[in-house]
Formats: structure tokens, sequence, C-alpha cells
């Protein structure tokens, strides 16, 4: 699978993905710890029997010769290798384990060693992003991804690879099957591998939040239920659990899911909920307020304890403007929910005297009361 793959696609693949996931606090390239962008860029990959220090190049970087133990790609099947690195990553390359992963390609500007040393100079692809850890299993599952030919082959890899132990390989899982995948309609059923890292509870958990984000720009049912498979699973790390409640918070199936957890027994999962939909309340503008359109189209009786207690908190800031509020009282009371009229009463009592909609609430409580006892015309007149 040594294509040519595309800059800008796999730039945008792993952008989309991985930006605020991977990267954060970071200055690596999206993508750069997976195995498309690094087999891309590398002109030689190779396993580590050892390493030697030889000393430094004359622009001041560090050279040392790799003793190859086996050539996945490139190299000619070389034994030796000169590999030239910044002084950052001296620390790294002395401490190599035998069977480590390199990704290497030919060394970028002056490289004029002070050693006796012949022949081409390496560097790494991607500072400590070339350097994998292994005891065999990746550098087995490297082998199959570079001898991949079919469409078939590559499909089988990506399972394999999604459904194994090693986050390396569960990275690069996504990335490969986002490559193969057309971000269309048709496409909805190919998101495997990516479903199948969110779900594993011994995935590393930000390859879970990777996966997460490329399924949601696919496909909004599988990532929904991806996330809410995540946010009830109390072995998950919180941190993951918090973020996958957060995401479902964009869609209108993952909003009524919130909805159902604010009573739920588990505290992260019941809190956190509770805590969006007040949110929700105080952020959402006049012209699309939340629990305003909510309430015109159910019945008050529908909403959760969380969202009345938000409707509650808001109508009673005097900070708020006094036609927003109103706003919300004549969205429940247009709901002719008994739920929502006592919420107004609630609120009617708990007002600031010097609060304008006190007066407001009160008038359009009692036109409210007139309209629900006056009899219907004809009825009011009594029989001879």
């Amino acid at each position: 699978m040594k294509r040519n793959l595309s800059r800008h696609m796999l730039a945008a693949v792993t952008a989309m993905m991985t930006a605020s996931v991977i990267c954060q606090a970071t200055s690596r390239r999206p993508g750069s710890d997976a195995l498309p962008y690094l087999v891309r860029e590398a002109t030689t990959i190779v396993v580590v029997d050892n390493v030697e220090h030889l000393g430094t190049t004359l622009d001041k970087r560090n050279e040392f010769l790799v003793r190859v133990a086996r050539t996945l790609y490139g190299g000619d099947s070389a034994t030796e290798l000169n590999l030239i690195v910044d002084q950052d990553m001296v620390p790294a390359i002395a401490a190599l384990q035998r069977n480590s992963l390199l990704f290497l390609r030919i060394a970028q500007g002056p490289t004029e060693s002070t050693s006796n040393s012949r022949g081409i100079h390496l560097e790494l692809v991607d500072g400590g992003d070339s350097i994998v850890s292994d005891d065999g299993k990746v550098a087995a599952s490297v082998a199959e991804y570079l001898h991949a030919g079919s469409d078939e082959q590559r499909t089988m890899w990506i399972l394999d690879a999604a459904g194994s132990d090693r986050p390396f390989l569960q990275k690069s899982a996504i990335i490969a099957e986002a490559l193969m995948v057309p971000v269309s309609p048709s496409s909805k059923s190919q998101v495997i591998a990516a479903s199948q890292v969110a779900r594993n509870r011994a995935a590393d958990p930000r390859t879970r939040l990777m996966a997460l984000q490329f399924i949601s720009a696919i496909d909004t049912r599988q990532w929904t239920d991806a996330c809410a498979a995540i946010a009830i699973d109390p072995a998950a790390p919180s941190f993951l659990r918090i973020d996958a409640i957060r995401q479902l918070e964009a869609t209108p199936e993952g909003l009524e899911l919130l909805r159902k957890w604010t009573d739920s027994k588990d505290e992260l999962l019941g809190s956190t909920s509770r805590g969006l939909l007040r949110e929700r309340v105080k952020e959402a503008p006049l012209a699309q307020f939340t629990l305003g359109a909510r309430i015109d189209t159910v019945a008050a009786s529908s909403l959760t304890t969380a969202e009345l207690e938000a409707v509650k908190e808001f109508l009673l800031k005097s900070a708020e403007s006094v036609s927003s509020r109103m706003t919300i009282v004549m969205s429940l009371l247009g709901s002719s929910s008994p739920e929502g009229r006592a919420l107004l009463r609630d609120v009617e009592r708990a007002l600031d005297k010097k609060d304008r909609l006190g007066s407001m609430l009160s008038r359009a409580l009692e036109l409210s009361r007139d309209t629900q006892t006056k009899p219907e015309s004809g009825q009011d007149e009594e029989q001879p």
C-alpha cells in the first residue's frame, strides 16, 4: 500500500479527525504518528538491531550508526545506516530498544560527517513519531500494509489493525479507512474500523476520541451510538466519557439521550447531562431559544427536571431582558401544561418586586385563567 497518496487528501482527512484530539498543545503534523503519513514520507523503513553514537556533523547535528535487523521498505537491505538527528532527539535514539521501527528519509541540508562514516545520511521522517517500539507484532502488520495491493487486502488490514491492542495500529487503521471511504451517503456502512476502535474499552482513550471524530464526519447514526457507548461505560476514563457526552449535544438524537440521562444514578453521566442542558438555556440566542422551541412542540410535562430548573433560573434573572423572558412565559402558557403553569406560579412568587416581569407575568397568568374558565359561546345561558 505504498502509494502516492495526495498530500491534500491526507492532510484534509487527518486534520479533520486529529487537530482537536491528538495534536493538542503540540506542533506535530496531523496524522504524523500513523502509518499512512509515515509510509508516504519514508524512503526507508527498518527494524533496529542496535545503534552507536558516532559524533557530530559539521552543522552540529548528531550522527548515529544504525545496525539493521530487518528492512521493511527501501534501503536496499543494507545492514548499517547513517542516521542524523538534532540534539533533542539524541536521548530517544540512544535509548532505542531492539526491534524498534524507524521511518527514515534522506537527510536535508549539509550533512558533512566528522566521523569516517560513508554512504547516504538519513533522518527521521517526523521526530519522535517516526520511532515505534515493537516486539514483532507492529513490524509484521507494517509489512502486511506495505504489500496490500487490492482494496480487499487493504480492508482486511484495516480491520485487523483496528482490533489490535497497539494504539499506533489503531490510529493507522482509522486514517487508512478514512482514505478509502468517500464522504457520501453510500459510504455509511463502511465505517467499521473506526466504530470498532471507538467501542473498544482497551483502546487508548485519545485514539477512541480520534475514531469519534472520523465517524462524526461520515455517519451521524453510528457516531451517536459510538458516543453513547462510551458515555455510559463506567470503566472508561472520566475525560473520555465527558467528551463523548458533550459531543452528543450536537444532534437531536444526542439531546434526547442527555435528557434521558439527567436522572441517571451514574453521577458523572447525570451531572454532566444536567449541566449541558442548563448551559444550552443560558447560551441559546433569543431567536432560537432552545427550550422555547422545545416547549412549542412538546408538552412541558415531557421536559426533564434539569430543563425545568433551567427555565426557572432564567426567568428569575432580572439581568435578562423582559422580552426574552416573556417569550418563554408565553411558550409555557401555550403548552397548556400543569407543570408549566406550576413553574410560572413559583416564579411569580419568587420574583423581586422591582422586576418588571412580575406584573406582566401576573397579568398573563390571569388572562390565561380567564381563557380557560370562560365557557364557550352559548353555554353560559340558562335553559328555560
